[in-house]
């Protein structure tokens, strides 16, 4: 079964590393890319009769609407995905305050092996998600 994973980042070619590399990871994803903010909060609120993302993968410094001004829109949308902060540099306070608040921050990789790494990560991070989403649903479902 293929997830849906949103990744908004206005660098193409690290969309498509993380594309190859979440593949060589065997990852069996359908990556919607946007290269703005407004178009990645368009798709999150606007689903076109999709299955529902899984992940969110959100560049900090995106054109029209910056990581900082989407991360709260996302996070208070009903049933919300997980949302990782991909990005090539991140003040340490920035990237501690988020960390404090559950959201990893990832560095952008400098290569290819950085890249499958992340798309290693990514394969877990989705595995550990779903699993604890259907821990939860039997929780719910055992006390009913």
């Amino acid at each position: 079964m293929s997830i849906r994973i949103l990744v908004a980042d206005d660098s193409a070619s690290d969309v498509y590393m993380l594309e190859h590399a979440l593949a060589a990871a065997g990852l069996e994803c359908s990556i919607v890319h946007v290269d703005d903010g407004d178009k990645a909060l368009d798709a999150l609120c606007d689903p076109k009769g999709q299955e529902a993302f899984r992940l969110v993968v959100l560049d900090w410094y995106l054109p029209k609407r910056s990581g900082d001004e989407l991360l709260p829109l996302i996070q208070e949308a009903p049933g919300a995905p997980p949302c990782v902060v991909l990005t090539s540099g991140l003040p340490p306070q920035e990237a501690e305050q988020l960390a404090n608040r559950g959201i990893a921050v990832w560095r952008k990789p400098a290569d290819l092996d950085g890249y499958l790494k992340l798309g290693r990560t990514v394969k877990e991070l989705v595995g550990s998600t779903h699993a604890c989403q259907a821990e939860r649903l039997a929780a719910d479902g055992a006390g009913n």
